[in-house]
């Protein structure tokens, strides 16, 4: 599945095993390690803005269709971010692909 080559998501899973591991792994005054969950937020947060950054990009391209997705990972920030990526691989238009993939050879 290319979605597993891509770095934010791997960012973004970065980030949600920082915070899991922050319960795990807890301070002596606290239930949760703070040093962790700042990590963990931080991963997450830029992992959100590269996806708004790309929906963004992309909704100039396809118009109404990917405006819809900017709202969404607008809204429901992590989440809406995380579903547009799973989303918009299996619904990529044939001619961006071969595009996206002839840059990536190139690279």
């Amino acid at each position: 599945m290319k979605i597993f080559e891509r770095f934010p998501f791997l960012l973004g899973l970065l980030g949600v095993l920082f915070i899991l591991l922050s319960f795990m792994v807890k301070s002596p005054n606290s239930p949760y390690n703070q040093e962790l969950a700042v990590m963990g937020s931080v991963a997450a947060a830029v992992y959100w803005l590269t996806i708004v950054w790309q929906v963004r990009a992309d909704a100039r391209k396809h118009q109404v269709r990917n405006f819809r997705w900017l709202i969404i990972a607008v809204v429901i920030p992590f989440a809406g971010a995380l579903l547009y990526q799973i989303m918009f691989q299996r619904y990529l238009p044939e001619e961006v692909r071969e595009t996206t993939a002839a840059k990536e050879i190139a690279a």
